[in-house]
């Protein structure tokens, strides 16, 4: 049996020192190291959450482990190459993130559909590390050559893990006939946990319970505090936990740049008196105008401060449109915005990193997967 590769050659510790770099070229090349950096990270819980959704395998689990392992690793030391280089976030990996891994999956499909996007992360951290070793070849940064290569020798092999299992899994996936209440069964892991839950069940509770929580502060408090604009917040931190716009700092900053956009909006057009809509029936041109100016000023803020939230828009609708009028409704909205921000944070940081984060364990299971996985395949 060949060892697998962590067991064989051990993560070399990184040669420090280079060449100096000139002018604008640690911020560029630094750029390029949060984005590895931020995509190590991104597969590295998604490694864990497949291992999680899929437990009853015991390849998957624990090659997905101690994969996930290598990430934290190759994560770590791109941390430390940005103490020199200077830090640099990224939200294009989040992006690339939040768009997989979605739907209920369940049984073999599941795993298929699991794998494939766990195939296109890998790749989105393939390239960023090929990016940054380009770069460090051309600086001479021997520190930078050392912890890219390796990084994009062990994903690699992690890629190679990947298609392998898809190549193990779809003759039997695809061409055996389904039987359902097994594949539920199957489904089950051994340990229940948070990632394992379908988004079709964990959304609408997640959703609900954040609703829920803020109405009831509100009923302590005396205080409406359920606003319209909550109901968003509440779905994407949710429905959508790995979406950089679902963060905190984005949901507090977001309704904060509706609330200055809904302000100036009104203020420009003096629509302060206008007929209300949603009370009066009537749509007023000091309303349409301070509408528009609202959404502009907002959208603009909130790309300035990194703090996309898209129900940030409905903030700013419901002050330019007269709804909410008083010192007192803005207060409320505010108690509303804490609550169901910072709730919804623990709720979408238990649902993406609220899986077991086990070492790279060298398992005889995971290492009979991994050998496989270096072996040709047909």
């Amino acid at each position: 049996m060949t060892a697998p590769p962590s067991a064989a050659k051990p993560f070399p510790r990184p040669v420090s020192g280079g060449a100096p770099l000139p002018g604008a070229t640690p911020a560029q090349i630094g750029h390029w190291v949060g984005m590895a950096v931020s995509a190590e990270e991104q597969l590295h819980d998604a490694l864990l959450m497949v291992a999680s959704r899929h437990a009853s395998d015991g390849d998957i689990r624990d090659g997905a482990r101690m994969l996930a392992g290598w990430s934290r690793t190759h994560a770590e030391l791109g941390r430390g190459l940005q103490r020199r280089l200077g830090p640099a976030a990224s939200e294009h990996p989040e992006r690339l993130r939040s768009a997989l891994f979605y739907g209920t999956r369940v049984g073999g499909v599941g795993l298929l559909a699991d794998l494939q996007d766990l195939g296109i992360l890998a790749t989105a951290v393939r390239s960023a590390w090929t990016v940054v070793e380009q770069a460090a070849d051309e600086t001479h940064d021997a520190e930078l050559v050392t912890v890219a290569d390796e990084a994009g020798r062990q994903t690699d092999r992690t890629r190679v893990w990947i298609e392998t299992h898809l190549k193990l899994a779809a003759p039997q996936v695809l061409t055996v006939p389904v039987d359902a209440p097994a594949e539920l069964r199957a489904s089950v892991p051994p340990t229940p946990r948070v990632a394992s839950i379908p988004d079709p069940v964990f959304g609408p509770v997640a959703s609900a319970a954040l609703i829920l929580l803020a109405g009831l502060v509100g009923l302590l408090l005396g205080r409406p505090v359920l606003i319209a604009s909550l109901g968003p917040t509440a779905y994407l931190q949710a429905d959508q936990p790995a979406n950089p716009a679902s963060r905190l700092w984005n949901a507090l900053a977001g309704h904060l740049s509706g609330v200055i956009g809904g302000l100036i909006g009104v203020a420009l057009f003096n629509a302060w008196k206008a007929p209300t809509p949603l009370v009066d029936h009537v749509l007023s041109p000091e309303r349409v105008a301070a509408s528009v100016v609202a959404i502009l000023i907002t959208v603009f803020l909130a790309a300035l401060l990194r703090a996309s939230h898209p129900p940030a828009a409905a903030t700013a609708l419901l002050i330019a449109l007269g709804a909410l009028k008083t010192t007192e409704d803005l207060v409320n909205l505010a108690i509303g915005v804490i609550v169901v921000a910072v709730a919804g944070e623990l709720v979408r940081r238990v649902r993406l990193h609220g899986v077991a984060t086990h070492p790279a364990r060298r398992s005889l299971t995971a290492a009979t997967s991994l050998a496989r996985s270096e072996q040709p395949t047909g």
